[in-house]
């Protein structure tokens, strides 16, 4: 009985082995995958983006960012989606990916992929709804290359999130 029970324990070893070797093939596909996509720098574009021009370009100096402003943004409380125009103007030469944040606790609502020039998100799925209330808040906006590759300066807008009762 002793190998009958041994047996079987060599042949569930066996079985898991196997499942092992097959999930880390698995997951070595797709870290392979995602190392691909960096190196040939196809970093991901928020498919959230629309076409989006204002007059913001009117003034903007050849070589630098222009970054837009914001003054306080509104949201129904219990809701979990904000529309925040999160715009990258269309005069940069680099993309912007935007970051919602509470900035008395830093808590990270919503990060977007990237954003090329010209294309705006106009609305964001936060990570948890609000209460009601007033949140000092950031839109932080960080950008990159053209490629994606290089972190470029960025820009931390704080402002007011006014959070009312729906």
């Amino acid at each position: 009985m002793e190998t009958r029970a041994s047996n079987r324990k060599k042949h569930l070893m066996i079985v898991c082995s196997v499942l092992a070797v097959i999930l880390l093939a698995i997951a070595g596909r797709f870290l392979y995958q995602q190392y691909l996509e960096w190196k040939n720098g196809t970093p991901a574009y928020s498919q959230d983006a629309v076409d989006w021009s204002d007059d913001m370009d009117a003034d903007a100096e050849e070589g630098y960012i222009t970054m837009p402003g914001y003054d306080t943004v509104s949201m129904k409380a219990g809701n979990d989606t904000a529309n925040i125009v999160l715009t990258n103007p269309e005069s940069n030469q680099c993309l912007f990916q935007f970051q919602l944040v509470l900035k008395d606790t830093d808590e990270v609502l919503y990060t977007s992929d990237m954003v090329k020039p010209g294309k705006a998100i106009m609305s964001q799925k936060l990570s948890r709804a609000l209460d009601e209330g007033d949140y000092n808040f950031i839109i932080r906006i960080n950008t990159f290359s053209p490629d994606g590759k290089t972190s470029y300066n960025g820009s931390d807008i704080e402002t007011t999130l006014h959070v009312f009762k729906g």
